[in-house]
């Protein structure tokens, strides 16, 4: 059954084409994939499982491949953050697309693959297609060639009859087929047509049905972020790793996305992206260890400090960066950002690290437009919150003040907790300053923004990472999703400069010191293995090996004491040899001896293709009875004749090889009958 095996690989380098095609850059994913099913075609290497065997196989498979998919293991580029169905897809693709190769190293009864390997194949090429345009004429072709494989796969899996039917009735199954093939590609091509054309539709519809189950809520990380956004990163996966960060300190606050309106529980960006400009050629030289392009992302001056930024997810392509940043570092990709000091990328990366330069701040000075954004307030603002702002900022001049103020009056009368209960037809952030439940960050620093501006404090509502835990393997600073924080910035004047302020209550705040935060040794390793392969992978594909130099840095020491190690072997290895005693030389065996060899090799090579392997300590002449007995317990006619006649060989090979004579003649006796 060469012929299905050979079309059925034709399938799967269609598929493992497509889905390639769907990442619109190069993977090693895909192409691994093909070599394996390249080497299972043939069918030299196939095992027997039972039904119980090849499903339990089938879930391990899945359960991987999920896995690394989500973890991006099998990838090195970033992927787009997907909606729930495409989402899904995604990880559904890659797993079907690893159990059709699994099936070609799978022995059957009958030696054919099963009927419904096509129908899996379809289920990989309906992934591919979720993110092509409908006249997308390239994807189309490859779905109307995976339609005549498959028309051709189901007409080679049927078993030939030993006496040929009759012409005329092999002549209407030709026709029967050719009526199907062409019934089957029109309807292909207008089916993929109108899921092409309509995927945006019925993705937002499957989003709306889910959404009628249960509670879906942006990231916070979007231009629009609920007041639950950064509570469900926390909660969700929460030991999951977000950042990884090289720098000489820790670095604290990295900002993901600073918002300026508010409207009833939601808060959003308002300011207009730009393309940020690169930095003169002048400057560039100046700052030390700078690897890219450099874009201009804020005001300051040296002494420069350097960090690099190795994000474990996209993040709706948020850069993250301190407060102080001045200049962001990235090769072959443009960067966004907006009056709110968001930092972007509207296109994939070509890497998986970034280098932010930080410096010494310098004034800055607000627009009016600027003013007028930062100390907006909602049309409706309850006059209880109003006399609270008056009460708390009665006997605060400066921002610095009114600042205090409002983390002091948190401080005294605020409990953390993570998830609060707002009744219906209340305004989140309304309740929370009124009824003063115990809350998470969101609402401690959606309150403070509402007290300082009520104050006339130029301030914005900031979310992303508080990263202070380092990671003793690695030498680097990481972030968990149980990291993920909101804090506000607010403009003092009299500083001509934005400032951090944390109002949330110290049980809030993100920290390594807390025990309930902190990460163990063997996970922190864990991590630093994955981190080490993702960067060579990266480094592979970009052939940017710098990239690793902090990893080298980080393990200069193991790497010395494994040098150590391995020097210490080697001279070891040489001492013992010197003392052993020289060895006789082998004689060179003769060249009938070297056919003999040859013919026995060729035998078992067949025996172990039909499941029979001859054990280390097991003779010639007791492995022959061993394949006896197997030809005279086979159901099929021809197996039976073939391992009985092997039985036979192993006869004459035992015969010639111990009683001889090994001549010219007796070799071709055995040649002739090697099952050849």
């Amino acid at each position: 059954m060469i012929r299905q095996r050979i079309i059925a690989f034709l399938m799967i380098a269609l598929e493992a084409a497509a889905a390639e095609y769907l990442l619109l850059q190069f993977e090693w994913f895909p192409v691994v994939l093909v070599v394996i099913a390249a080497l299972g075609t043939p069918g030299f290497a196939r095992v027997k499982l039972s039904n119980r065997a090849m499903l339990v196989t089938a879930l391990i498979l899945t359960v991987f491949i999920s896995y690394a998919t989500e973890s991006d293991l099998l990838f090195a580029h970033r992927l787009p953050v997907l909606p729930y169905l495409t989402g899904y897809a995604y990880s559904i693709g890659w797993c079907v697309l690893v159990i059709q190769v699994a099936l070609l190293f799978v022995r059957s009864e009958d030696g054919r693959l099963p009927v419904y390997f096509p129908a899996l194949g379809a289920a990989v090429l309906a992934y591919a297609g979720q993110r092509h345009e409908s006249n997308d004429l390239l994807y189309h072709g490859a779905a109307l060639m995976f339609v005549i494989l498959t028309v051709l796969y189901w007409s080679s899996t049927k078993a030939r009859d030993p006496i040929p039917p009759p012409r005329s009735v092999r002549l209407r199954g030709a026709l029967i087929q050719g009526s199907v093939l062409l019934v089957a590609l029109p309807v292909a091509f207008v089916t993929s047509n109108t899921i092409g054309a309509n995927r945006n539709t019925i993705d937002a519809t499957f989003t709306r049905l889910v959404g009628a189950v249960v509670t879906v809520s942006k990231v916070g990380f979007s231009t629009e972020a609920r007041l639950d956004s950064v509570k469900r990163l926390k909660v969700e996966n929460g030991d999951k790793v977000a950042l990884r960060v090289y720098a000489d300190e820790a670095p604290g606050y990295m900002r993901g996305r600073a918002y300026d309106t508010y409207d009833k529980g939601r808060w959003t960006v308002t300011a207009k992206e730009k393309t940020l400009p690169r930095a003169p050629e002048d400057v560039a030289k100046g700052v030390a260890n700078a690897s890219g392009a450099l874009f201009e992302a804020g005001s300051g001056k040296p002494p420069f400090a350097s960090l690099i930024v190795a994000p474990a997810a996209l993040f709706e392509g948020c850069l993250f960066a301190p407060l102080d940043s001045v200049y962001v570092c990235l090769q072959d990709v443009s960067v966004t950002g907006d009056s709110n000091g968001n930092l972007r990328i509207s296109e994939l990366p070509a890497a998986s690290d970034y280098q932010v330069i930080t410096g010494a701040r310098t004034e800055e000075t607000l627009s009016d437009d600027m003013r007028s954004r930062f100390t907006a307030l909602p049309a409706e603002i309850d006059p209880d919150v109003r006399n609270l702002a008056a009460r708390l900022f009665e006997n605060c001049a400066t921002v610095s003040e009114k600042s205090e103020a409002v983390v002091r009056y948190f401080a005294d009368n605020y409990t953390y907790q993570l998830g609060v209960e707002v009744p219906p037809g209340n305004d989140p952030v309304t309740y929370f300053l009124l009824e003063q439940p115990p809350a998470h960050c969101e609402y401690f620093a959606s309150g403070a923004v509402f007290l300082l501006r009520l104050g006339s404090v130029p301030c914005r509502y900031v979310t992303g990472f508080v990263t202070d835990e380092r990671n003793a393997f690695g030498g680097y600073w990481v972030a968990h999703n149980k990291n993920a924080h909101a804090w506000v910035e607010v403009f003092d004047d009299d500083q001509k400069a934005w400032v951090t302020i944390e109002p949330t209550v110290a049980a809030g705040v993100p920290s390594s010191s807390d025990s309930n935060q902190r990460t163990g040794l063997l996970a922190q390793l864990r991590d630093f293995a994955s981190y080490i392969v993702q960067s060579i992978r990266t480094a592979i594909v970009t052939g940017n090996w710098g990239k690793l130099l902090p990893i080298l840095k980080a393990l200069r020491w193991e790497l010395a004491a494994l040098g150590l190690v391995v020097s210490a072997i080697v001279v070891a290895r040489s001492l013992r040899r010197r003392k052993k005693t020289p060895r006789v030389a082998r004689t060179v065996s003769s060249p009938e001896e070297k056919e003999l060899l040859r013919l026995r090799q060729h035998v078992d090579r067949e025996m172990r293709r039909q499941g029979l392997v001859r054990k280390p300590d097991e003779t010639i002449g007791v492995f022959a009875g061993r394949v006896l007995a197997a030809a005279s317990s086979q159901t099929n006619p021809a197996t039976s004749q073939k391992l009985g006649n092997a039985a036979t060989w192993y006869g004459k090979y035992n015969e010639i090889r111990f009683r001889g004579p090994l001549s010219q003649d007796s070799l071709a006796e055995l040649r002739r009958d090697s099952l050849s």
